[in-house]
């Protein structure tokens, strides 16, 4: 009989961490394990009543906890409102059917949401707020272009409603190996780098390159101060100034900063051999800089013994580094294939937000139909969001899709209540309804 309370008091603790964590599902499982077993189970009922599917279930769990507890408060609140809220549903199904016979069905796209409830009393009386559903009636029927999932059928003929390449553009169809588009005239082949982001051997190529420029920059300031000879130091800095503008644009993955690159540290390495093999002595050329403070290169010189060295074997080391990497590794960073600018979405947004700040982008770029998409997406993934919808239908006015544009607004028309935005979207239809005309 112990290890059968044990039992119950285990599923009640686990169910009511079920409720709290939004797993539903397994909540309902454990909680109705309890009753089963436990009939005079207040608490267990009472959650319970937070996670069952459908109100009357709710009401014969609250109905439980008032037999079992007539002065239980929260349960007696909870019934109440599923009264309340019973005649509600009631009342509006009486409007719905008075109006069913004079509005066409439309597809409708059901955003859902669920969130945990914070406490027993959340679960009970304001289940509503566990779960944010929204319904979208869209005219429209929006379709996508090849490769995006679509759950209705367009009603419309038109270039997004049927598997076919599209100018980026201005939405005129092409053929697959277009080069220009018949309508636009704008060119279709981009070239773009094979992979959007640089890898991290880029970024770390550039910061060798960079640390190459600061080696010299040491060298230098070690020609001057301890050598105090002019022409090493001038030779110094033009290395220097040349490594970091080649850092530069291997930064911004410019193709010359690439092969700049494999130039200066072959000649770097290059001198270095010529150098060991065959040292020249340029001495009688050097050109003293006397106007330095010798008490300078004096107090200096003994801690810098041998500096000159250390300083040429770590440019060496970096060159040869940067070499490996400029020829193994970074490669792919910058090659470049020729892309046609078609309509088509983005990889890897998720959020209603990501596809609106591309269609910004490709609207900026001039290329409308590929920012048509995304808002499509957009507003398909945040439906109540009257921004969306209002850029959607604009830019469906600018290609020439004018029954999209006003079924668009229409679509706005239904999210808001607000006077002011409602008067915004009717002038709009107009202006559109006057150029269709026109």
């Amino acid at each position: 009989m112990d290890m059968a309370n044990g039992d119950v008091q285990s599923w009640l603790r686990d169910g009511v961490a079920a409720v709290k964590a939004g797993n539903k599902i397994e909540a309902r499982r454990l909680l109705l394990k309890v009753v089963e077993s436990d009939e005079q189970n207040e608490q267990a009922w009472l959650w319970l009543s937070g996670v069952v599917e459908t109100d009357n279930d709710r009401r014969v769990c609250l109905e439980n906890v008032l037999t079992l507890n007539p002065q239980h408060e929260l349960a007696r609140r909870g019934l109440e409102k599923l009264e309340r809220a019973a005649q509600v549903e009631a009342d509006a199904r009486m409007a719905d059917a008075d109006i069913a016979d004079t509005q066409a069905e439309d597809a409708e796209i059901i955003v859902r949401k669920e969130y945990a409830p914070i406490s027993p009393a959340a679960a009970v009386l304001y289940p509503e707020r566990q779960v944010k559903e929204w319904r979208y009636r869209d005219p429209t029927n929006l379709q996508q272009v090849p490769e995006v999932g679509v759950a209705s059928v367009s009603t419309y003929d038109d270039v997004w409603s049927r598997e076919t390449a599209v100018c980026g553009y201005c939405a005129q169809e092409i053929d697959e190996d277009a080069s220009q588009c018949p309508r636009c005239q704008h060119n279709l082949i981009e070239k773009r780098y094979r992979y959007e982001k640089p890898s991290t051997n880029l970024h770390l190529f550039w910061i060798l390159l960079a640390g190459l420029g600061q080696f010299f920059l040491i060298q230098a300031l070690y020609a001057m101060i301890i050598e105090r000879v002019l022409y090493g130091a001038i030779l110094a800095g033009v290395w220097m100034v040349a490594f970091l503008i080649l850092a530069v644009g291997v930064y911004y993955r410019q193709t010359w900063a690439h092969i700049g690159t494999i130039f200066a540290c072959g000649l770097l390495l290059l001198l270095g051999v010529i150098n060991v093999l065959l040292p020249l002595d340029f001495s009688t050329l050097e050109v003293q800089l006397t106007g330095i403070d010798p008490s300078i290169a004096n107090f200096i010189g003994p801690f810098a013994q041998g500096g000159a060295g250390i300083i040429r074997a770590l440019q060496m080391g970096t060159a040869v580094l940067a070499l490996i990497f400029a020829f193994l590794l970074v490669t792919p960073d910058f090659d470049k294939v020729d892309e046609q600018l078609r309509a088509q979405l983005d990889k890897g947004l998720q959020y209603g937000s990501d596809y609106h700040a591309a269609a910004r982008k490709y609207v900026q770029k001039g290329l409308l139909a590929t920012a048509v998409l995304h808002w499509q997406r957009a507003a398909a993934k945040e439906p109540h969001q009257l921004l969306y919808l209002r850029y959607l239908g604009m830019t469906y006015a600018q290609l020439g899709f004018y029954e999209r544009s006003l079924d668009t607004f229409n679509s706005a028309l239904q999210f808001t209540t607000d006077s002011v935005k409602k008067e915004e979207f009717k002038q709009l239809m107009q202006k559109v309804s006057a150029k269709r005309e026109a």
